[in-house]
């Protein structure tokens, strides 16, 4: 018994409706869209006073994991083959999906205004790290070895299917 109200606390997951309301709420200057039960949030990120300002965007099914891409002419080193934690690439549209957690490491239960979006502002800073260093200093695991990948299109510009959570 005790492992199955474990595993059901495991995979609970605020639905996108109290991300959306968290969302505007914590970035009012931000766009949040809920269509057809997906979450799509748009924001700029300035991760320091002395900082490019970053197209962000969320997008949440309440089902998949999240996918975070960072887009936008802000965005340099995009050819470079050592670019760190992202999944994939586009350096024709100037975006990159990044890679801000390990699959257990996130908490559904939490609002992304409280988790990704900070994620995301630290990666930024660690990111302009990188660019002017050449040395990542965030910390953590690439995804897959941390090769460059295609990027895929995904639902803004048809982002690809999210990989599954948990089951």
């Amino acid at each position: 018994m005790g492992s199955e109200l474990a595993r059901f606390l495991r995979h609970r997951r605020l639905p996108p409706i109290h991300h959306k309301v968290a969302l505007e709420r914590s970035y009012p200057g931000s766009s949040c869209t809920l269509k057809c039960n997906v979450l799509t949030w748009r924001g700029v990120i300035t991760p320091t006073a002395l900082s490019r300002p970053y197209k962000v965007e969320i997008v949440y099914d309440g089902h998949c994991a999240p996918r975070i891409t960072v887009c936008g002419e802000s965005l340099r080193g995009l050819a470079k083959s050592d670019f760190p934690h992202k999944y994939a690439v586009d350096e024709e549209r100037h975006k990159v999906r990044v890679c801000l957690y390990l699959p257990f490491e996130l908490d559904y239960m939490k609002p992304f205004s409280e988790t990704l979006v900070p994620w995301t502002a630290e990666w930024l800073l660690h990111y302009e790290i990188w660019l002017a260093t050449g040395d990542w200093r965030g910390g953590g695991e690439h995804p897959a070895g941390g090769t460059k990948r295609p990027y895929v299109k995904s639902q803004s510009d048809i982002l690809d299917k999210p990989e599954r959570v948990g089951k």
